[in-house]
């Protein structure tokens, strides 16, 4: 197959095929709905003029009988025109109208014929839930994988007690287990106010929905002790906002099974599917102990062991990978002006300007600005004696400057612009300064020197309205190879003479061939001596450091860990409901579930406790279901269509005027004053309707391309 075949074919799976099936979705939705209110129409005996799919210019159709039944240019939406019905033409009403046009009909035949479209797409989301229960989905399981620090998962005060299997266990311990505060990862979420938690999108909705932070939850929780035992934790829980929702500050469980890696680019020896097994032969039975693991490795390279499945065969392999974990300087860990050091243990906010409190090696702490620490506050990836290591490409994003100037990663960073191998804060500086300019940058790839072109682009950061000039690119540092690529200013590495350039040989007379190496052998110095060999050019030097003190180096500064540049799929829960009683149960909760959520999210948004930040309009939709067309099964899509067809019923059936629910509140107008509302003013409040509604779709439409934009770069 020739290169533009597999190009066109890519094309199709990754956009052109998902968005044909969302339009068909979407036609799908909306056809049901003005599907209903054809048929009542017909029934009450209305002349249907017209049944629509889109909106401007006729696109095709067909004439039959009195109907014109057609597709429009604009598939986002439908109608259906019936005699004597002028949404957005002045109202003057006939005396006697026709028997068989709109406004010939009882308010109570006219109601029917409103309500039907909603009540067509609460049908619809209830088949499509019951055929995705009968089919069977996974959904992510209601089981913590993390906490984020100052949340209130991870400062939740639990009582326990044991459950009736573990009292009835021998080897249920004789008194109870002390935990810590806050949820452990592994802990099952079971119960949330009494509601029962099956699913992770259940836990979010709760906090999501809550009337304000100080909102308190009673959760119940299943955690597995020591010995085999199982408790079960009950206590209360807050919120908190993150700037755009508030949450509890929890992330699902992974799974101990590798996936691919969404949006970027990796070098990893592992591929889709690997389950991991062992790490130097220590069993692996789930995730979240791989931190436990890496808090006893030093550095050197591990085996790591996986069960790999065989291509179109049930039989799996089992094999054993030598990986090299990845060696960082912790980022709490802060360096003055002057070389001394200290660990940032809280950021405070005054007069409108952000400080950290220090705590400093002597014990005492201060309240610093980021200008007062070495390089301006730029946390290296990596720091020993003040020695930083180069940069390297350790993930790319698809489709960012990076990736399209032909950065793999891998690739070391041996120049940028007119500075030869930069360390982060340079490189950062260097885009900041090239922004729109197409700009050299140097790598080094399988020992050859490769210069390419890149253009640095402005995009927001985490911290809100703080744009960075970025590339696309995650950075590690190059450890294979101990090239100096910057000191940092008052470090023990300057004192002694040691500058960008220079290459570390040995420590005290022992080889060092990487920055493992380095950092190992001065574990062993500490308090000592120490004398450092390099090359200079092609000048062999020595440095000598006289006491190695705790102040210039200590090795609890340092983490190591082994899947920063890889994936594990989430732990998920499957809902197979293949008893078709059952399965109609769980559409129909299913289906209530999704109406009764978007009504409480319109409520969130007016209470503003759920910013419109978080919202998506068309663009949003379609990217979307884009990403859930991608997948190879069809189900998780066609739980979509049902989610966006009861999101519909909900919002049509809202009392605003122009949507369904608006003409609704008019007819229930008429009925109490026993004549319809003057046609001025029903004019005026549809033309206020569509005019507001038009606005919220001009802006979510333009905070949808925005937010697409930065993500192309």
């Amino acid at each position: 197959m020739s290169m533009l075949s597999v190009a066109v074919a890519e094309f199709w799976s990754h956009w052109v095929g998902p968005l044909l099936q969302f339009v068909i979705g979407l036609g799908l939705v909306v056809f049901i709905h003005e599907l209903g209110h054809f048929l009542v129409a017909k029934m009450v005996g209305i002349k249907v003029e017209r049944f629509a799919i889109g909106f401007g210019p006729r696109l095709i159709g067909i004439k039959k009988g009195e109907t014109d039944y057609c597709i429009n240019a604009f598939p986002l939406g439908g109608y259906v025109k019936m005699l004597g019905q002028e949404d957005f033409a002045p109202q003057s009403k006939p005396d006697k109208p026709d028997p068989r046009s709109y406004e010939g009909k009882s308010v109570g035949q006219r109601f029917a014929v409103i309500a039907a479209g909603v009540v067509m797409n609460v049908l619809l989301a209830g088949v499509l839930f019951i055929i995705v229960g009968m089919v069977g989905m996974d959904f992510p399981a209601p089981i913590v994988g993390s906490t984020e620090n100052g949340f209130p998962a991870s400062q939740v005060e639990l009582k326990w007690r044991p459950t009736e299997q573990t009292q009835g266990t021998a080897s249920a311990p004789a008194t109870q287990p002390v935990f810590a505060p806050g949820l452990q990862p592994g802990d099952v979420i079971t119960e949330i106010d009494g509601d029962p938690i099956t699913r992770f999108i259940d836990i979010t909705m709760k906090s999501t929905l809550a009337d304000n932070e100080d909102q308190k939850f009673d959760i119940a929780v299943r955690r597995q002790g020591p010995a085999g035992s199982t408790w079960i934790g009950t206590g209360q829980m807050g919120v908190k906002g993150d700037g755009k929702l508030l949450i509890f500050g929890m992330r699902p469980a992974e799974d101990n099974v590798f996936g691919l890696l969404d949006g970027y680019l990796a070098d990893s020896p592992f591929l889709d599917g690997d389950k991991l097994l062992a790490i130097n032969g220590k069993p692996v039975k789930n995730v979240w102990s791989v931190p436990e693991i890496e808090k006893r490795l030093d550095g050197q390279a591990v085996t790591v062991t996986v069960e790999r499945p065989r291509k179109d065969e049930e039989q799996a392999d089992r094999i054993s990978l030598n990986i090299q974990p990845d060696v960082t300087t912790k980022p709490d860990v802060v360096y003055l002006a002057d070389g001394s050091r200290g660990k940032a243990v809280e950021t405070v906010a005054q007069d409108e300007k952000i400080l950290y409190r220090v705590k400093l090696s002597d014990g005492r702490e201060e309240l610093l600005r980021q200008d007062q620490f070495a390089g301006g506050g730029m946390v290296e990836r990596l720091d020993i004696l003040g020695l930083i290591p180069r940069l390297k490409a350790e993930m790319v994003e698809q489709g960012s400057r990076a990736d399209k100037a032909g950065i793999l990663p891998g690739d070391v960073i041996v120049g940028y612009g007119d500075h030869a191998a930069p360390v982060l804060r340079r490189f950062y500086k260097i885009s900041d300064g090239a922004v729109g300019k197409l700009t050299d940058i140097v790598v080094l790839r399988d020992g050859e020197r490769i210069t390419l072109k890149v253009t640095p682009k402005l995009k927001e950061t985490a911290q809100p309205k703080r744009k960075r000039a970025l590339v696309g690119m995650v950075n590690s540092v190059d450890l294979a190879n101990p090239v100096v690529a910057g000191v940092r200013a008052g470090s023990a590495a300057q004192k002694v003479g040691l500058v960008a350039g220079d290459i570390i040989e040995q420590v005290n007379g022992k080889a060092v061939g990487n920055w493992v190496d380095l950092l190992l052998a001065l574990k062993t110095l500490r308090g000592k001596e120490v004398n450092i060999g390099f090359r200079r050019n092609l000048e062999e030097m020595t440095a000598t450091i006289a006491t190695l003190s705790d102040e210039a180096f200590d090795p609890a500064d340092y983490d190591v860990k082994l899947f920063q540049s890889t994936a594990f799929k989430p732990m998920v829960v499957t809902v197979h409901k293949p008893n078709p009683i059952s399965a109609m149960a769980w559409g129909a909760t299913e289906t209530w579930n999704f109406m009764a959520r978007t009504y409480a999210t319109l409520r969130a948004l007016a209470k503003r406790t759920v910013s419109t930040d978080s919202l998506v309009g068309p663009v949003g939709i379609a990217m979307i279901a884009v990403k859930v067309g991608r997948q190879q099964s069809i189900i998780p899509f066609v739980y979509f269509v049902a989610f966006i067809s009861a999101t519909i019923a909900v919002i049509n059936f809202l009392p605003f005027p122009v949507v369904d629910g608006g003409h609704a509140v008019f007819l229930l107008i008429e009925k109490i004053r026993g004549k319809p509302l003057p046609a001025k003013v029903m004019d005026i409040a549809q033309y206020i309707g569509l005019a507001l509604i038009l606005l919220v779709f001009i802006l979510l439409t333009w905070q949808d391309i925005a937010r697409w934009i930065t993500q192309l770069w």
